[in-house]
């Protein structure tokens, strides 16, 4: 069957694997083009010299700069963090389209690897950071939600907003590790022993320190972040 690739907009022939056909798995149709998919470079299939808690690329030792400051402020349990691509112009170019020009078709191009994902990480109690409201009022949607919407993954929204309202994206990293609790609670709902945050972009990581943060000081006993990607900038 021959379908228009959601990125390049050229025609290709969807294909199905016959490993996906006899497997309990969701099937996803093929949405990219071969040629495309190729440009998302998954983290693990890296043939860098990676830092074993973020995946960034380092030269030497075993952690890179971020998470050795992590490891002064918090125990190895805070950095259990997997991303699936590194953010390189493919992926760059996809969030640009998803997220801020708010193009929704294109969480298509996602379904499948996080379909993946969920049935590898699937006794987790997934959740998703919530948008401060101006974010939520300019795109309309929560990006990482409006995903696991799409890909049937069930969630829970654990967390309240009660940040500043602004954007990490547009704070320097002295800004970014500043970053005060910007979350809170959601005392009605049911809080498992096992959470997977599930975000867009790793970058520093504090967002996602100050959620895990909150959930152990609740009692839980594990918590892991996946994101999509792995930002290499800074």
């Amino acid at each position: 069957m021959n379908q228009k690739c959601l990125r390049c907009q050229l025609v290709f022939e969807q294909t199905i694997k016959w490993n996906d056909l006899w497997s309990l798995k969701r099937i996803f149709p093929e949405v990219v083009c071969e040629k495309c998919q190729s440009q998302f470079e998954r983290c693990d299939v890296s043939q860098q010299i990676i830092c074993r808690y973020c995946q960034h690329p380092i030269e030497q030792g075993d952690s890179c700069l971020d998470c050795q400051h992590w490891l002064k402020l918090y125990d190895d349990n805070y950095l259990q963090q997997e991303s699936i691509y590194y953010y390189n112009a493919a992926f760059q170019e996809w969030i640009i389209d998803y997220k801020y020009h708010g193009d929704t078709r294109q969480a298509a191009v996602m379904l499948a690897i996080l379909n993946d994902y969920y049935h590898k990480y699937k006794d987790y109690q997934w959740i998703i950071l919530p948008s401060s409201p101006k974010s939520l009022q300019q795109r309309g949607f929560i990006p990482a939600e409006y995903l696991l919407q799409q890909a049937k993954i069930p969630y829970t929204l654990l967390l309240n907003y009660k940040g500043d309202g602004k954007k990490q994206a547009k704070k320097n990293k002295q800004e970014r590790l500043a970053l005060e609790q910007p979350f809170e609670l959601n005392l009605k709902a049911k809080l498992s022993k096992n959470i997977l945050i599930f975000d867009d972009v790793y970058t520093t990581g504090t967002t996602l320190m100050r959620a895990k943060q909150l959930l152990f000081q609740h009692g839980v006993n594990h918590c892991m972040s996946l994101t999509l990607a792995r930002d290499l900038l800074v």
